[in-house]
């Protein structure tokens, strides 16, 4: 599984692990369109990350698209324009998402 709907803060999310910054992001449904798989996930628009101070932000910007990761040139990571699979989700991250915490670094979307 690629993907895992979970419900956070009364709000409908989609957790997803980000291989370029080893971490998950998530999107909410309705902000961004979602085909409803979660093998094969496809988002869109395009979901951009960003964490840091505005001097130093670090950004992670990209499109799914059946279940692969096409990384955005602004991306500040090594994976930056390059195109790779989503990764399924460890049975460790399905078990924390399910519980609906949030992880500090690139929770959110």
């Amino acid at each position: 599984m690629k993907a895992l709907r979970i419900k956070l803060g009364g709000e409908d999310r989609v957790v997803f692990r980000c291989p370029a910054c080893e971490s998950c992001h998530n999107i909410v449904p309705g902000r961004w369109r979602w085909n409803g798989d979660v093998d094969s996930p496809t988002f869109s628009p395009s979901v951009r990350v960003t964490w840091g101070n505005t001097k130093s932000a670090s950004c992670c910007h990209f499109f799914v698209t059946n279940g692969r990761v096409k990384f955005c040139a602004d991306s500040t990571h090594a994976l930056a324009g390059q195109e790779v699979d989503l990764p399924d989700l460890t049975s460790d991250e399905v078990a924390f998402w399910s519980e609906g915490r949030l992880r500090p670094h690139g929770g959110g979307a």
